[in-house]
């Protein structure tokens, strides 16, 4: 990560050494991985997370290389994530080994597919944060959406990632469009860097 004029904030100090400490290790494995967060979004999830304290429980849909689950662990110690993968490659295990050292105790991985392993979570529990970045290509995000939206309460903010042509052509752009108009969601605001994009939504409720 380049400096940025985040790092003047001492709590962004502590955030950038925790992270890269995390991202070295991953690093010496030499890892070929099929996609990851850029800088701008690292520092996004950074000032979302510092901006609403109440996030506190996250769930992620994907967690390939864990590098935004190592981003949401670095922000604050009271923060704890839950991911979801269907654990397809096998540097997913080692980069779970690194996150248990560097996070005691503050990660969970639920193996399998999101389809069948979200709904199989208590009802009863409910996240600050939900990222989606799991399958882009239709059903999937559209079912992905569908099945966070009960572990939603009135501030949780959905993200989902890879709104963009360069990703999103073959089923997010059409999973938002349809959830939007069928009221189930409601747009906050979209981001876009370099090839990349994501969006911020939130659950309508009656």
């Amino acid at each position: 990560m380049n400096e940025t004029y985040q790092e003047v904030d001492e709590n962004y100090k502590v955030f950038h050494a925790t992270f890269m400490k995390y991202l070295e290790k991953v690093q010496d494995y030499e890892i070929e991985s099929e996609g990851s967060s850029i800088q701008a979004q690292i520092e996004y999830d950074y000032d979302l997370i510092v901006g609403y304290p109440n996030i506190k429980n996250i769930l992620e849909i994907g967690m390939n290389m864990g590098i935004s689950t190592a981003t949401f662990l670095s922000v604050r110690p009271d923060i704890r994530v839950t991911s979801v993968d269907i654990c397809s490659h096998d540097y997913v295990e080692k980069c779970k080994a690194i996150l248990d050292q560097d996070f005691p105790g503050r990660h969970t991985l639920l193996k399998g597919n999101s389809l069948m392993v979200v709904p199989q979570i208590p009802i009863t529990e409910k996240y600050d944060l939900i990222f989606v970045d799991g399958n882009h290509k239709e059903p999937y995000p559209l079912l992905d959406i569908q099945n966070i939206l009960p572990y939603c309460h009135e501030e949780t903010f959905i993200m989902v990632d890879d709104v963009c042509d360069a990703y999103g052509k073959e089923g997010v752009y059409q999973a938002l469009d349809q959830l939007t108009d069928e009221n189930k969601i409601k747009f906050i605001e979209q981001v876009s860097a370099e090839d990349r994009g994501w969006a911020i939504y939130r659950k309508v409720f009656a």
